[in-house]
């Protein structure tokens, strides 16, 4: 565990997301790992639906096993939500 709070700490620690929510669903995409993309079809995503595919999403990214709990990890999210014209 120690070693994966490392590694995300020399990333920064903070992670940002741009989410888009259209009539087809939703996505968020890291803006520090390009990598770490996630979505849903859920046209109308709750918080905690967006934040818990995002955090499965940065355990993937970092090959964190499921044993771990990613809340246990030094890292903040920040989302910032972009709706379609």
């Amino acid at each position: 565990l120690s070693i994966l709070n490392k590694e995300i700490q020399e990333r920064g620690g903070l992670f940002h997301f741009n989410t888009e929510h259209t009539k087809e669903g939703w996505s968020a995409q890291c803006l520090e790992i390009k990598g770490i993309i996630t979505g849903g079809i859920n046209p109308n995503p709750s918080q905690e639906e967006i934040v818990s595919n995002i955090r499965d999403a940065i355990r993937v990214a970092f090959n964190i096993p499921f044993s771990v709990s990613v809340s246990d990890l030094s890292v903040e999210l920040t989302l910032t939500v972009r709706t379609p014209d």
